[in-house]
């Protein structure tokens, strides 16, 4: 999907995107806004939020998966 805008956090930590839906019939819900983040410690830290709160892992699965990040 080819966006309309990129921008760059002035951290080089984040990336913004944004695209416009073409209807027939203009709406707000027509324009998608997303945040990448760029940082690998901020990929892991989001990634350890969404699995605690999503899946509910164990300790042992937790550091399976997630070695370096403390449970």
């Amino acid at each position: 999907m080819p966006f309309n805008a990129v921008a760059f956090s002035w951290d080089g930590k984040y990336l913004a995107t944004a695209n416009q839906i073409y209807s027939l019939i203009p709406s707000p819900e027509d324009f998608v806004v997303k945040v990448w983040f760029l940082s690998p410690e901020n990929l892991v830290n989001e990634a350890g939020s969404r699995l605690m709160s999503n899946l509910n892992l164990t300790q042992l699965e937790w550091e399976q998966y997630l070695i370096s990040q403390s449970y």
